[in-house]
């Protein structure tokens, strides 16, 4: 590669990831970009496996993390403090982009100065035959066709920022998500809170390797997604405002009915009010009826039968959602505000600025609510 100052740099935080660390890297390689335009920097954030000597076989640069794990957040900051492109691509170790990805990246951030940042989008075919990841990948494949345009987040699994929009919003909030969560969905609020346009672009697409099971998906989306997504929301007063494909009005209906008909079908089981379990089914309907662009979107890609099959992962999805809501809720009163690991509380407590950086963020809203 070039010596030159490349112009894209694509970053890929990895934590024991050597099942897919390999895959991921090698369909970057195949990318249509040329090679001497980009650098590719793999971050192995404390890995107990082999993967930062897989990264070395395909990498320019690999920075390896001693100690405990810090998390995804802290990674990509690390690894964008080494690089050089003007556009910094984040790609997660478990992702495999498309041959043109990274050119539609820059193509499509060069034919518009005033957009900051745009994502991509899963391709909703995962490998392998598991129905919840197969339901799981369609479902976000969906809702992303669905609410192309400006969004007010950022999806670090597969995303591109503008070097200076990154920098000026503070990077990632490492001080709050030490583990794989929703740092990006709050990276984006800060891009947009700054009156800059972050696009979703479902076009530029990638393969998601994870495989789910009931079990895990609803452990992710308690610990790791829609808990603390909601969490964020509630502590930025923008749950009515979010621009983000699972918030969209279909989805909160959904999500309402679906809750709707689990009171009433409860209710109607414990109580003797007439109307509780035509109340519930009639629910149950509203939901089906609301969910039907999404089950024929799956009918053409899988088809009848594995929309059939998936119907109580439908369900399951809302109750999910509403349990999320909820538990987001209560944190938040309760609670409040993330609560940062106890190490980095005390390296901010002794005026540390600089290992692990504190957000920028964080320093402004302090002197803000200081001075009034």
């Amino acid at each position: 590669m070039s010596m030159s100052r490349p112009l894209v740099s694509v970053i890929v935080p990895v934590h024991d990831g050597a099942l897919t660390l390999p895959s991921a890297l090698g369909a970057l390689l195949t990318s249509d970009l040329p090679r001497s335009s980009w650098e590719l920097i793999v971050v192995d954030d404390a890995s107990g496996d082999n993967s930062a000597e897989i990264a070395a076989r395909f990498s320019d640069t690999v920075l390896r993390l001693s100690g405990r794990a810090r998390g995804p957040a802290y990674a990509r900051n690390r690894g964008f403090e080494l690089s050089r492109g003007e556009i910094v691509v984040f790609v997660d170790a478990d992702v495999c982009v498309e041959v043109d990805t990274l050119r539609r990246f820059v193509v499509r951030l060069a034919a518009d100065p005033t957009v900051a940042a745009i994502v991509g989008a899963y391709d909703g075919e995962p490998p392998g035959r598991s129905l919840v990841t197969h339901y799981r990948n369609l479902r976000h494949r969906h809702l992303r066709l669905q609410s192309a345009g400006e969004i007010d987040f950022f999806w670090p699994a597969c995303g591109a920022i503008r070097r200076p929009a990154f920098v000026s919003a503070g990077m990632f909030d490492e001080w709050h998500y030490w583990r794989p969560q929703v740092e990006g969905a709050e990276l984006g609020h800060r891009v947009r809170r700054a009156d800059q346009r972050i696009l979703l672009d479902p076009h530029i697409r990638a393969k998601h390797l994870k495989q789910f099971t009931v079990a895990s998906v609803i452990a992710t989306d308690l610990r790791d997604l829609a808990v603390p997504w909601m969490r964020l929301l509630f502590q930025e007063r923008a749950v009515a405002t979010a621009r983000a494909p699972s918030l969209s009005t279909r989805e909160k209906l959904g999500t309402a009915l679906t809750w709707a008909a689990l009171f009433a079908g409860v209710a109607s089981s414990v109580t003797a009010v007439p109307g509780l379990t035509e109340l519930a089914v009639g629910a149950i309907i509203g939901m089906l009826v609301l969910s039907a662009p999404l089950f024929a979107f799956m009918r053409r890609a899988r088809g009848m039968a594995f929309v059939v099959a998936v119907l109580p992962l439908q369900v399951l999805h809302y109750v999910v959602t509403g349990s999320s809501v909820a538990l987001a809720w209560l944190l938040h009163v309760i609670v409040g505000e993330p609560q940062r690991d106890a190490t980095d509380d005390a390296l901010a407590e002794v005026g540390c600025s600089t290992w692990p950086p504190i957000p920028r963020r964080r320093l402004s809203d302090a002197w803000r609510s200081s001075t009034g």
